[in-house]
């Protein structure tokens, strides 16, 4: 099954790790576009449908709970899972109730987790469950 996934990214560090950790995914054939910029992962979500959005919050033309909340006014169904560089729970659950299916902090997630978020934003774990489980291993 084919699998397309947006990664707005600005950090070039950052988007190869990223993309790497997805490529060799087995329970799905990625197909993943990176953007450095808000504007162009907008542009590629009209474009692409993808069924899942990566997003950094911290972006050159946009900052912090603004971005999650520009791209999912627009597209509002999207599914996406927030990257960021702190995260704790108050946030977290912001990001949740902005329209998140899922949030993680770049320096403490594992590959594990990564790998389970993905998978799991793209078997459809609705944000609710993904909060009910994060709240649960706590």
């Amino acid at each position: 099954m084919i699998k397309t996934i947006v990664m707005a990214e600005d950090d070039e560090d950052d988007r190869r790790i990223f993309h790497n950790l997805l490529a060799p995914h087995d329970d799905f054939f990625l197909s993943v576009f990176t953007c450095p910029l808000l504007s162009t992962c907008m542009r590629v979500v009209f474009e692409k449908r993808p069924d899942l959005v990566i997003l950094d919050l911290n972006l050159p033309d946009s900052r912090g709970l603004e971005t999650l909340r520009r791209l999912v006014g627009r597209f509002p169904a999207q599914k996406v899972l927030v990257v960021t560089g702190d995260l704790d729970k108050e946030y977290e659950k912001q990001l949740i109730e902005n329209g998140a299916v899922g949030a993680f902090e770049k320096s403490a997630v594992t590959v594990g987790e990564f790998r389970s978020a993905i998978a799991g934003a793209l078997g459809g774990t609705t944000a609710k469950q993904y909060w009910e489980n994060r709240s649960g291993s706590a």
